[in-house]
């Protein structure tokens, strides 16, 4: 009975040993036409003051590749440059942290010069609005520095 537990002992490691685990499944995306409806909704909302419910909501999600949530920071961003004051975070300097965010994503390049000449934009008003959350503040400071440093 000793002479059989050795092996069947090894015979079970070796098994254990050539077990394969299953790779884990891709996370799931939103297609883009699913994006580009609630994008729309979201950018859309009325009264305006609802696209940063609706564009906060986006980023909550876990499904958005890293494209569409830098579309969504962009659109986010948009928003509350556009309406400074209509609600909490509707300032230049919240608006430059959205799009300091989105910067990091991979956005088309036509994307990311359109968002340039909106930071360009909202640096140069901001100081009209010096009541804006500290943190967007923060914020304006980074993207000052990032648009205009020489480059290394």
């Amino acid at each position: 009975m000793k002479s059989l537990v050795v092996p069947l002992a090894l015979l079970g490691l070796a098994a254990c040993a050539t077990e394969t685990v299953a790779p884990a499944p891709e996370p799931a995306t939103l297609s883009d036409a699913e994006f580009k409806t609630l994008w729309n909704a979201a950018y859309n909302s009325k009264p305006e003051s609802g696209a940063e419910t609706a564009f906060t909501a986006m980023l909550e999600r876990e499904d958005l590749t890293p494209a569409q949530r830098g579309e969504v920071y962009y659109g986010r961003g948009t928003m509350r440059g556009i309406y400074v004051r209509d609600w909490p975070e509707a300032y230049p300097q919240c608006a430059l942290g959205d799009f300091m965010k989105a910067k990091d994503l991979p956005l088309s390049e036509a994307r990311m010069q359109q968002m340039r000449q909106s930071m360009e934009y909202q640096v140069s008003r901001q100081q009209y609005f010096k009541d804006a959350p500290r943190l967007c503040q923060e914020w304006a400071a980074e993207a000052a520095v990032w648009l205009y440093a020489p480059a290394e």
